[in-house]
């Protein structure tokens, strides 16, 4: 397995790189307010050019979003980098990343939705951990970010310790689908994006891995389908474990019949005999945990935790 590499820890005082990599901004104007509530944390921050670009319904044409990030990490000025949404275009960038730039220069990066395929290809190509995280637009501007999603997003990009125990809100139980208990490196995001990398040489290694799936506004056969690339293509033979996040707005259209998405991950995933911890709260969802992507992990299917072992920064 690679040696991960740690970003150092984010702490006020320094500087956050904002970059769009996928999808332009659909309201601009929220873009000042996510750079005020990051500077009364504390934080100076350096927005890129992709940020308020636009090509079509991307921030900016593939060279300038690429750039945006190749340029924040070499940039010894900007200590982590946060995307400011998702949407769709990063997988048109990934093989546009200046890779070698990235693992000299090991920054916080945090993002999901779209940015899966940024977790992965940075992952396998680096060895950079990196966090599915807050976003500054979507989550960050105004008065959108809960107070539970920002102090754990805080916690673990901001404290050189092993985050732990990863709890739910009270209100927010797990399920246990197959019993049992595995060990490996998280690693996971966004169920479209994971099934669009496979086949790439940008597609996360998923030996031994514990791995993370969530998903929004996808219809159960959608799910259904997606899973079944992913296990056609041995990734849940191979993976240690497997933990669902929110299925955000994923059900079937009135009046039409559809698996329950339980029975869809049970016939799926289950075949391939790996515990499997369903309901935990990540994704398109408030309130929100944030998983540092790459670090040891603990699942207990069982006793429905996950627990992070070892620090994701320095």
């Amino acid at each position: 397995m690679r040696t991960m590499i740690k970003p150092r820890a984010v702490r006020p005082g320094q500087t956050l790189g904002l970059v769009a990599p996928s999808s332009a901004l659909p309201h601009p104007e929220r873009l000042p307010a996510a750079v005020d509530a990051l500077k009364a944390r504390g934080y100076a921050v350096k927005v890129g050019q992709s940020c308020l670009a636009r090509y079509g319904n991307l921030a900016g044409e593939d060279a300038l979003r690429a750039q945006d990030i190749n340029q924040m990490f070499r940039d010894r000025e900007v200590d982590a980098i946060l995307c400011v949404r998702g949407g769709y275009g990063a997988t048109r960038i990934v093989p546009m990343l200046d890779y070698e730039a990235i693992g000299n220069n090991p920054k916080v990066f945090s993002g999901y939705s779209d940015v899966t395929a940024l977790h992965s290809a940075i992952g396998e190509r680096t060895g950079l951990v990196t966090f599915h995280g807050l976003m500054a637009v979507s989550d960050l501007a105004g008065e959108t970010v809960d107070a539970f999603s920002e102090a754990a997003f805080w916690r673990v990009v901001g404290e050189a310790a092993p985050a732990g125990l990863l709890e739910n809100p009270p209100e927010w139980p797990r399920e246990t689908l197959v019993g049992g208990r595995a060990q490996g490196r998280l690693i996971g995001g966004n169920l479209s994006l994971l099934a669009a990398c496979m086949g790439t040489p940008y597609a996360y290694g998923f030996d031994g891995a514990i791995l993370f799936i969530e998903e929004v506004s996808e219809q159960p056969y959608a799910v259904d389908r997606m899973l079944t690339q992913l296990r056609n293509a041995g990734a849940f033979e191979r993976c240690a474990g497997v933990v669902l996040g929110e299925f955000t707005n994923c059900q079937s259209r009135e009046g039409e019949p559809a698996l329950p998405l339980r029975q869809i991950f049970l016939d799926c995933i289950g075949p391939a005999g790996k515990p499997i911890l369903a309901g935990l709260r990540c994704g398109h969802c408030t309130p929100k945990l944030t998983l540092p992507f790459g670090v040891a992990c603990a699942l207990d299917a069982d006793a429905r935790t996950l627990t992070v072992l070892e620090s994701a920064v320095v």
